[in-house]
């Protein structure tokens, strides 16, 4: 019989005695959940960073939107200065005819 593991990770406990009938979904042994465990914490912080970070950007575009229908060119220049982050600034590219 071949036994193959859905997992990687230390073993902590073995369920089974050699020789004792198994059947199809029994628990065989128990891993570290640790490792899994910090995974999923760390996706979850990750998650919730990013979800902060989308609605900081939603509520800066909403106030720049109804800033920038009232303003002038000049005024859009700073406005776009003063409102976004750097790490979220719009790149301008010149293009040479």
């Amino acid at each position: 019989m071949t036994v193959k593991v859905r997992v990687d990770g230390e073993v902590q406990k073995i369920a089974f005695r050699e020789g004792q009938d198994v059947r199809v979904g029994d628990v065989m042994a128990q891993i570290d959940p640790r490792p899994y465990q910090a995974q999923l914490h760390q996706a979850e912080a990750d998650k919730a960073r990013d979800e902060a970070l989308l609605a900081n950007t939603k509520l800066i575009l909403s106030v720049t939107a109804s800033s920038w229908s009232r303003s002038t060119p000049l005024a859009r220049a700073s406005i776009l200065r003063k409102r976004w982050p750097r790490s979220i600034k719009p790149r301008s590219r010149m293009i040479r005819r």
